[in-house]
């Protein structure tokens, strides 16, 4: 993993990360403030929007709600939604695509 971290580090325009895994939280939140650029983060079935305050990030957790009507506005860009489209997260409303 610490290989695979360092190389995500050197993608200075990485903006959004989705892992699916057993990652423990201190793992998510070391990555979190090592990437700097990141804005948006999916780690198995969650995202979370990452808000940068001077006391360090904050990640604010979208709902389920937020996750079965999403659009290319709530990724702020075209590309993680398209990179997101085709993947199943567990919603209040049952399995949707995403």
């Amino acid at each position: 993993m610490f290989r695979q971290r360092r190389r995500l580090a050197e993608l200075p325009t990485l903006n959004f990360l989705y892992l699916t895994s057993n990652l423990e939280v201190p793992v998510i939140d070391d990555l979190v403030s090592e990437l700097k650029q990141l804005t948006l983060l999916g780690y198995d079935n969650h995202l979370w929007e990452v808000n940068r305050t001077q006391s360090g990030p904050v990640l604010l957790q979208w709902t389920r709600r937020q996750i079965a009507s999403r659009t290319v506005e709530h990724f702020g860009h075209k590309n993680p939604y398209w990179l997101m489209k085709g993947h199943i997260l567990p919603t209040a409303f049952g399995n949707r695509f995403i």
